[in-house]
């Protein structure tokens, strides 16, 4: 006998579970490739990034901090972990900033391994090597030539090579006298290049 259940009237919003909010930890050990020791207290940054698959485009939705154990691992707990989350980490040391590989959040997934190696540094630029040097000339424009280089730049020693200022010159490119619309792949002058007397140089440490 079904006489004493209540309809619900036609159009009553029905009640939904909300979702539970997935959390989990990340992570992982900082390593010196250098072969130094990594000093218990470091700073470690997690950053936060969210993924629109709409416009397939990624913004920062907040970071946060740790730091080191005597042995040089770190973790962050209850880090809220949607479908749509990506992470890395990013430790200062020794004058240059190192970045994690980022790491996507996944169904189910609760803990995420974030590992990093940093290294000392030099500001001697001469053990920096030119793996491939590409120079292509393009006489198309009357009075104009058009010279596009591409440089492949490696080090292949156990430290980081910084400038010996803060924001200074790393790496030097000398161009042609009389040059003009300079133009890079990506960047510009002022990120991450500066202007020099006779070309640019770039500012970033290569590790």
């Amino acid at each position: 006998d079904n006489s004493s259940l209540t309809p619900t009237p036609e159009g009553t919003p029905q009640a939904t579970a909300t979702p539970a909010v997935v959390t989990g930890s990340i992570s992982g050990k900082i390593t010196n490739g250098s072969g130094g020791n990594i000093l218990a207290g470091q700073k470690v940054v997690l950053h936060t990034f969210s993924h629109d698959a709409t416009t397939q485009q990624f913004s920062e939705v907040g970071s946060t901090e740790t730091t080191l154990s005597a042995d040089g691992t770190y973790s962050f707990k209850k880090v809220e972990m949607p479908a749509t989350y990506a992470f890395y980490i990013s430790v200062e040391f020794s004058g240059a900033v190192y970045e994690s590989q980022a790491a996507f959040a996944s169904d189910g997934q609760t803990d995420i391994d974030l590992p990093l190696t940093v290294y000392d540094t030099t500001t001697d630029a001469s053990v920096l090597q030119i793996d491939q040097a590409h120079v292509l000339l393009d006489y198309s424009k009357p009075d104009v030539v058009q010279v596009v280089e591409f440089l492949i730049v490696s080090n292949p020693g156990t430290k980081s090579v910084v400038s010996t200022e803060k924001d200074g010159p790393v790496l030097n490119v000398p161009l042609p006298v009389g040059y003009s619309n300079l133009q890079f792949e990506q960047g510009s002058i002022g990120n991450p290049y500066i202007q020099t007397s006779d070309g640019f140089a770039d500012v970033t440490s290569v590790a």
